[in-house]
């Protein structure tokens, strides 16, 4: 397909890219728009640097080859090399929805739906709503000079609920979502928006201010998702730890790092919006433990950090895209379901707090959670609403305190926005997993 000089390794990502973006306001639209685009991103290595280019223009892509080419250097033994010799070869048509993709919905259909959800926000306490629809279709064909030729694509959609309430003079932010692969997986009716909309007039209305303290805790699959995603996914990425020595002291495979419960995986494999079949190494998508039963399991790789470590590549080379390098990134991260059932968790608790939806989390070693609506927990029922500005902690240490996973998991998938690093941001990924309990969570 294409030619690459003696002693090099390249390898070539080209993306044809659509997507679909409608957002309307409580009383007006603000956007109704498709995009298609497409590039390419290519790759030299001689064995010490890596030398790459993006470009729109794919004809190209044999002359950009060539140019980089002319300034890298030469390796006798490319293929031998530990980088490229963790290089995965994959080859065929691995598309999975070339037909009935969301390109071939109308874009009428796509607004009539979104009038819908549209509907629904339309009461006096909301004060002002932004209904977003979003979809994407990706194809991508990964070529490698070690033999690499293969074709696969991606597809995600979902509608975004982002609205302010105002009720007896008191304010309360709240966002909603519902996602999906195809068109047809997003519900016709706005099934959970009313429900979403009394709860938060009521939670604007009642809501008393924490006590600061330290509380037992119940995060919602969301929020235990965010907790595993940020404060813990991201500490997983392999490429972070090189050169860092305390970094790679605690992340020694096979160190006790929680309660025996307690168990959080990063799977590519999962459908859904975090789903990668190849990633932008022409890797296939796997299923990394990243702790097992409480104890160190694993990390998350492309092929330069496999190679550094002497592991295995999981699938985790991600660019959100053809304009960017591929680095190591989360796909679908989650705690595992435990055994306990939800009603043991809640009766477990006598006075604590259930974080059931948040706005944002942060936070490597230290976490940070800013919760949107939390409720009271009072002999192991939900009660009165409460504002909650943050949930904070050191991560080690909660790790420690979560004493109940339920047995049912939960996916959320990224409609609008996604994961950041490096300034590449948004990257589609997935978070969720069980209803999780803290003994003692800081709530301020």
């Amino acid at each position: 397909m294409y030619k690459v000089a003696q002693g090099l390794y390249a390898d070539v990502r080209i993306e044809n890219n659509f997507s679909t973006i409608i957002t309307l306001g409580k009383n007006e639209q603000k956007e109704n728009k498709e995009r298609r685009d497409q590039g390419a991103f290519i790759r030299v290595f001689d064995g010490e640097k890596w030398y790459f280019s993006s470009i729109s223009d794919v004809d190209r892509i044999q002359e950009e080859l060539d140019s980089l080419a002319a300034i890298a250097g030469r390796s006798q033994d490319i293929m031998g090399h530990p980088v490229v010799s963790k290089m995965e070869v994959h080859t065929g048509d691995h598309r999975t929805y070339a037909r009935g993709n969301v390109m071939d919905v109308d874009r009428m259909d796509k607004l009539t739906l979104l009038k819908a959800y549209r509907q629904a926000m339309q009461v006096e306490e909301v004060a002002t709503a932004d209904v977003n629809y979003v979809d994407e279709y990706k194809v991508k064909t990964f070529w490698s000079s070690k033999g690499a030729n293969l074709e696969y694509d991606y597809q995600r959609c979902g509608i975004d609920i982002r609205a302010r309430f105002s009720v007896e003079g008191k304010q309360h932010n709240e966002r909603w979502a519902t996602y999906g692969i195809g068109f047809s997986d997003l519900p016709s009716q706005p099934l959970g928006v009313a429900e979403m909309v009394q709860e938060c007039i009521v939670f604007t209305r009642d809501a008393v201010d924490i006590e600061p303290g330290e509380y037992p805790v119940i995060l919602s699959p969301l929020v235990a998702g965010i907790f595993a995603h940020e404060s813990f996914g991201h500490k997983s990425e392999a490429d972070f730890m090189l050169g860092d020595a305390s970094a790679l002291e605690d992340w020694k495979i096979g160190r006790e790092l929680g309660a025996s419960c307690l168990t959080i995986v990063d799977d590519n494999t999962l459908q859904g919006h975090g789903r990668v079949t190849f990633d932008d190494e022409g890797n296939s998508g796997k299923r990394t433990e990243l702790i097992k039963n409480g104890k160190l399991a694993g990390r998350l790789h492309n092929a330069s950090t496999a190679a550094y470590f002497d592991e295995e590549v999981t699938g985790n080379a991600r660019a959100m895209n053809f304009m960017h390098e591929p680095m190591v990134r989360m796909t679908s991260t989650m705690f595992e379901p435990g055994t306990d059932t939800k009603e043991d968790l809640f009766k477990g608790v006598e006075d604590g707090y259930y974080i059931h939806q948040p706005k944002h989390g942060s936070g490597t070693s230290e976490f940070t959670i800013a919760p949107s609506r939390v409720y009271r927990i009072r002999q192991g029922q939900i009660a009165e609403p409460v504002r909650v500005a943050v949930a904070t902690g050191n991560v080690f240490k909660t790790l420690y305190e979560i004493d109940g996973v339920s047995n049912s998991q939960q996916m959320y998938g990224s409609v609008v926005g996604g994961c950041g690093k490096m300034g590449q941001w948004p990257l589609p990924v997935a978070m969720g997993g069980p209803f999780v309990r803290v003994k003692k969570m800081k709530l301020m």
